[in-house]
C-alpha cells in the first residue's frame, strides 16, 4: 500500500508487543500475551481494520478494472458499483456466472492469507433477487419496533418514564428505514398505534382509554403537547434530508447512481419521476413537496436561475415569482435582470416586469460578487441548510388547521408555564393531562363510554367534573386552606384549564411548585380513596404535600449488616441521611459499618455533595468505616425500604423484629452481599 518500512515496523511493534491484564475479585491477575496480536476493543485496532478493508477494496477495485468481475451498472451514465463496505458487512456485485464466482472467490482467498482474517461461511449468502419487497422492510422495522414495547410492558414505568422511553429509544427504531424508504400511510399508522397503546397502558391485556388525540400529543409542549412525532411527517423530513444531499450534488455514491439513473441532464428539482422507477427513488421524489416549503435560489451570477420557474424571490410563502409574465420568455434568467455588464439590479427592468411589491422585495435581494455560483438554501435555517428539525416543523405547522393555529397562541402561555415548574417530571404529565380534560372523572368516564354514574364518590352531591374533583369538592376545601393559594376565583370558571391558567399567574415560582404538587397529592388521594377504600386523612395528605415540595417524597431507607450479611437494623426516613447514622452511633458505637451508595472521594455544590459531606463527618465516630457499593439488585431491602412512605406513615426503625415481607428480602440480599 505504499507505507515506509519505519512506520510498519513501528505498527507490527504494536500489535505484537500488546499483553493484558485482568482484575478478578479486585485483583490484577497474571499478563496475558495473546497469540494473534492485539484484539477488537484495542484503541488501534479500528484503523488497522480500515487499513485492511482498504486492500480488499482495492483488490476488488483492480478485478472490475481489468474485466474479471463487472460489478453493478444501473444506467449507462451511472457509475459501476462492484462492492459496499459496512464495518465488517460486505455486500460484493457480480454476474451470477461460474468465472465471476470464482474471481471473487480467489479474491477472497488472498485477502484471507495476506491479512489472518477469514469469512464466516454461516453468515454468508448469495442473492439472486432484484430486491427486497416493502412487505420484508416493515416486517423488519414491526417486529423490532414490537419486542420493545412488549419487554417494557412488564415494567412499572410513570408516564413520565414512558414519554422518556418512546422519544429516546421507540421513535428511533424506523428512523433509518425511514430515511431511505417512504413507508406506507397505513403502515405508520399501525406504528402510532403501537406507541400510542405502550403510553395509555394495558390493564392484563385489555388496552386502557386514549384520552387525548395522537395528533395533539405530537405536537411541542408549548403547543400544547408531549412532542411526541408523527411517523408520517418524520418519514417525509427525513427523505428530505436525502433529496436536499441530491439538490446540492454533495458527490456521494448515492447522489452520483441517482443521478446517472432518472436525471443525468438535468437537477433533481426538475427531474420526473421516470419509468419503473425504484422504491427509493420514488420515496425520495416525493420529498420535493417538503423541499418546497423552504427551499430558495440565491442568486449570484444569476445565468442558472430561471425568473419565472425558479424560487428565489424572498419573502413569500413560495418563494416563485407571482407577476404575470406577459410577453417575457418563459426561460428568462435573472442575468438578464441587470445592468449590462455590472452585478447591479436594472431598476428600469424591474420597474416594467413585476407588481410593485414584488419589485420591491427583488430590489432587496443582495447580488453576489463577479464569479459567484448560483446556489441553493434552505430558508428555515441560519446557515442555510436543511436540517431534518425544520423540514419536519414546516409539516407538522401546515398540517394545522387555522383555528388550530389561533389555538396555539391563546394558550402558549399556559403549557410554558407548566413544563418550566421545578417538579418531579410525572406531575407535570398529571398537569398536562389535567389541562386536557384527559382524567378518568365521572364525568369524563360517561361522556366516553355513556352511563348516569356522574356522581362524585366522595361528596357523592355534585357531578365530578375535573374542575371538581380538583378544586370544587368540598372534602378538598380544607388542603386548598391549610396549603393557603388556590383559593382565588373558580366558581364560575367552567374549564379546569382556565382556572390553573388564572391561579399560574397569580403565583411566583415557590408558589407555583406547591400548586401542582397540591393538585397531583389530590388526585392521587381521590384515587386511593375510591379503589383503595383508603381513609381521607387530611394530616397525612398534608404530610404528603409538603414532603413532595421538599424534595424528600421518596425516602431513604438504610440497612446496616454484621460481618456475617445479618441485618442488625434497618431504618426508613423521610429526610437526610444523618438520622440512619446517628441510629447507628447510638446503638453500636465502636462497631465496625458498611454504608453502600456513598464515594469518600466526591465532593460538588448540590445537595446530594452535602449528604457526601454529613456522612463523612459522621464516619468519624466510628472505629472501622469502609465504603462498599452494592447493586441495586443485591440490595433489594434497602430499597423496598425507601418505598415505605415515611412521609405518611413516618419513620420506623428495626432490629431483630423485621416485617415478615422484608425479612424474606433481607435472607436473599445476604446471599448475594457477602
Amino acid at each position: 500500500m505504499g507505507f515506509d518500512v519505519a512506520w510498519v515496523d513501528n505498527v507490527m511493534r504494536c500489535v505484537c508487543t500488546v499483553t493484558y491484564g485482568v482484575l478478578i475479585n479486585g485483583v490484577l491477575s497474571r499478563v496475558v500475551v495473546p497469540e494473534r496480536g492485539l484484539r477488537q476493543g484495542d484503541p488501534i485496532s479500528p484503523y488497522l481494520f480500515i487499513l485492511c478493508a482498504e486492500v480488499l477494496s482495492s483488490l476488488l477495485r483492480r478485478e472490475c478494472e481489468r474485466g474479471g468481475i463487472h460489478g453493478i451498472r444501473v444506467a449507462p451514465q451511472a457509475p459501476v458499483v462492484s462492492h459496499l463496505f459496512f464495518a465488517d458487512d460486505s455486500i460484493i456485485f457480480v454476474k451470477a456466472n461460474v468465472r465471476e464466482a470464482k474471481c471473487v472467490m480467489g479474491i477472497l482467498q488472498m485477502y484471507e492469507k495476506a491479512s489472518g482474517q477469514l469469512v464466516s461461511k454461516e453468515k454468508t449468502t448469495v442473492s439472486f433477487s432484484k430486491g427486497s419487497s416493502k412487505q420484508v422492510l416493515t416486517r423488519v422495522v414491526r417486529d423490532k419496533l414490537s419486542n420493545k414495547l412488549q419487554g417494557w410492558r412488564g415494567m412499572l414505568f410513570s408516564r413520565a418514564g414512558r414519554e422518556v422511553l418512546i422519544k429516546a429509544v421507540a421513535q428511533s427504531i424506523p428512523t433509518y428505514a425511514m430515511s431511505v424508504f417512504r413507508l406506507p400511510a397505513n403502515f405508520c399508522d399501525e406504528l402510532r398505534s403501537m406507541v400510542s397503546k405502550f403510553w395509555w397502558g394495558s390493564d392484563n391485556g385489555k388496552r386502557k382509554m386514549s384520552w387525548v388525540a395522537w395528533k395533539i400529543l405530537c405536537r411541542s409542549k408549548a403547543r400544547g403537547g408531549l412532542g411526541f412525532r408523527d411517523f408520517e411527517s418524520f418519514n417525509r423530513a427525513l427523505l428530505a434530508k436525502q433529496a436536499w444531499r441530491l439538490v446540492c450534488g454533495d458527490g456521494s455514491l448515492m447522489g452520483r447512481v441517482l443521478k446517472g439513473k432518472y436525471f443525468p441532464t438535468s437537477s433533481f428539482m426538475d427531474a420526473e419521476i421516470g419509468i419503473n422507477p425504484s422504491y427509493t427513488w420514488r420515496s425520495i421524489f416525493g420529498a420535493k413537496e417538503v423541499m418546497g416549503l423552504g427551499i430558495r435560489r440565491r442568486v449570484g451570477s444569476g445565468m442558472d436561475v430561471r425568473v419565472w420557474m425558479d424560487p428565489w424571490v424572498p419573502g413569500t410563502r413560495s418563494r416563485c415569482v407571482i407577476s404575470p409574465r406577459a410577453d417575457a420568455n418563459i426561460d428568462m434568467r435573472v442575468a438578464e435582470l441587470f445592468v449590462d455588464g455590472e452585478q447591479r439590479w436594472d431598476e428600469v427592468k424591474i420597474s416594467e416586469l413585476f407588481l410593485p411589491f414584488e419589485a420591491e422585495r427583488i430590489r432587496s435581494i443582495r447580488i453576489g460578487n463577479v464569479g459567484d455560483v448560483d446556489s441553493w438554501v434552505w430558508d428555515h435555517t441560519r446557515d442555510g441548510e436543511y436540517s431534518v428539525k425544520t423540514g419536519y416543523r414546516l409539516l407538522v405547522e401546515d398540517g394545522a388547521s387555522e383555528i388550530e393555529q389561533s389555538d396555539f397562541a391563546n394558550e402558549g402561555w399556559l403549557w410554558k408555564a407548566i413544563w418550566k415548574v421545578p417538579v418531579l417530571p410525572r406531575i407535570k404529565v398529571f398537569m398536562w393531562q389535567l389541562c386536557h380534560e384527559a382524567i378518568p372523572t365521572k364525568v369524563n368516564i360517561a361522556r366516553r363510554l355513556g352511563g348516569d354514574d356522574v356522581a362524585c364518590p366522595r361528596c357523592h352531591s355534585e357531578r365530578e367534573s375535573c374542575l371538581h374533583a380538583i378544586r370544587g369538592c368540598g372534602w378538598g376545601h380544607e388542603i386548598w386552606e391549610e396549603v393557603g393559594i388556590g383559593t382565588g376565583v373558580w366558581r364560575g370558571v367552567v374549564l379546569v384549564r382556565d382556572w390553573v391558567e388564572v391561579t399560574l399567574r397569580e403565583l411566583g415560582e415557590k408558589e407555583r411548585v406547591l400548586f401542582l404538587v397540591t393538585c397531583w397529592v389530590l388526585w392521587e388521594r381521590r384515587n386511593r380513596l375510591v379503589f383503595e377504600e383508603e381513609r381521607w386523612d387530611v394530616g397525612g395528605i398534608m404530610r404528603r404535600i409538603w414532603g413532595v415540595v421538599e424534595g424528600v417524597g421518596v425516602g431513604l431507607g438504610a440497612v446496616s449488616r454484621n460481618s456475617a450479611g445479618e441485618v442488625e437494623w434497618a431504618v426508613v426516613v423521610q429526610r437526610g441521611s444523618g438520622c440512619a447514622v446517628d441510629l447507628a452511633c447510638g446503638r453500636f458505637f465502636g462497631a465496625s459499618v458498611k454504608l453502600s451508595g456513598c464515594s469518600q472521594e466526591r465532593s460538588g455544590r448540590s445537595e446530594v455533595f452535602a449528604v457526601y459531606e454529613e456522612i463523612r463527618q459522621l464516619s468519624l465516630n466510628f472505629e472501622s468505616f469502609v465504603v462498599k457499593y452494592i447493586s441495586r439488585k443485591f440490595n433489594n431491602l434497602a430499597h423496598m425500604l425507601a418505598h415505605a412512605m415515611p412521609w405518611v406513615h413516618g419513620s420506623r426503625f428495626w432490629t431483630s423484629d423485621l416485617p415478615a415481607e422484608f425479612g424474606i428480602v433481607a435472607l436473599s440480599d445476604a446471599r448475594n452481599i457477602i
